[in-house]
């Protein structure tokens, strides 16, 4: 009898699991990520699905099933389905490089370009901006292709580089103007950076990020807040502009603080990025 009743329970425990898997699979979106090297190896592959693991699970994302597909150079995601994927899109697709960049104005650039008006009319820039606005102007998806066009055959200066920011509430996007080196390198690199962690403004609630910088490039940040008082400098994450805050004063102690409304959705996406491992490979979604 004994074994008659565990046999039993047996079964409603693996009706209850089936149930429950037939539940989930309902209830969820699958995300197809594709490798966009051909020579992708089993390794990187599993190496990338635990750092995408790790960054949704830092986002604050509880519930989803990874796995990869190494004959398929794929991984497979399974997400709620009341998760809006372009919210994530980032996480499972950007390798993760950031960079710190000072930043040409609307005015600099437009002394760089003269009488040459083909950029500001492409971006249908509002003349009534401001020419200290970091912004070079803004543009619908529709107008992406031309206008990246019309940069890769214009150079404008060698120490000059182009890069977008993030899709805007009102589904614009906006150039920014970058300053590099004769080497094409930036004011800062990850590898300048101590911690990057977030907190909450007592007063307002609102969130902030802090970023702390190393020991030996405090004097960097230091000279470059100090030169850039009342300009933003371009915190950028795989040539996208993430955050450009305005400097408002000298930063000694080699601290850079990000404020403005930030949700805390808005500082989970980003902390994902930069406190994981950058992904080893490439993918594009299926």
């Amino acid at each position: 009898m004994k074994t008659l009743i565990n046999f039993i329970i047996t079964i409603l425990i693996s009706l209850t699991l089936t149930s429950t898997t037939q539940f989930c699979t309902k209830n969820t979106q699958k995300v197809i990520l594709q490798s966009i090297n051909s020579q992708v190896t089993e390794k990187l592959l599993t190496e990338s699905a635990k750092i995408i693991s790790d960054r949704l699970n830092s986002y604050g994302l509880e519930s989803f099933d990874i796995k990869v597909l190494a004959d398929h150079r794929q991984i497979i995601i399974q997400l709620p389905e009341n998760i809006v994927l372009s919210e994530l899109e980032g996480l499972l697709t950007y390798k993760g490089e950031l960079a710190f960049y000072e930043t040409f104005n609307r005015k600099e650039i437009a002394d760089l370009l003269k009488d040459n008006n083909q950029l500001f009319d492409l971006l249908k820039s509002d003349p009534e901006t401001s020419p200290n606005d970091s912004k070079i102007g803004c543009i619908s998806p529709s107008g992406l292709d031309q206008t990246n066009d019309y940069i890769r055959s214009n150079r404008i200066a060698e120490y000059c580089k182009f890069v977008w920011g993030m899709k805007s509430d009102d589904s614009l996007y906006c150039l920014y103007a970058l300053k590099i080196n004769s080497s094409g390198n930036t004011l800062l690199a990850e590898s300048d950076v101590e911690t990057i962690k977030s907190t909450q403004d007592k007063s307002s609630q609102s969130f902030l990020i802090e970023i702390k910088f190393k020991p030996a490039s405090k004097v960097i940040w230091k000279n470059a807040t100090t030169n850039n008082l009342d300009k933003p400098i371009a915190i950028v994450i795989d040539d996208k502009v993430f955050y450009a805050p305005v400097v408002k004063v000298p930063m000694e102690n080699g601290l850079c603080e990000i404020s403005g409304n930030l949700t805390l959705k808005d500082v989970n996406y980003f902390l994902a990025l930069v406190n994981n491992e950058k992904l080893p490979t490439g993918f594009s979604i299926k």
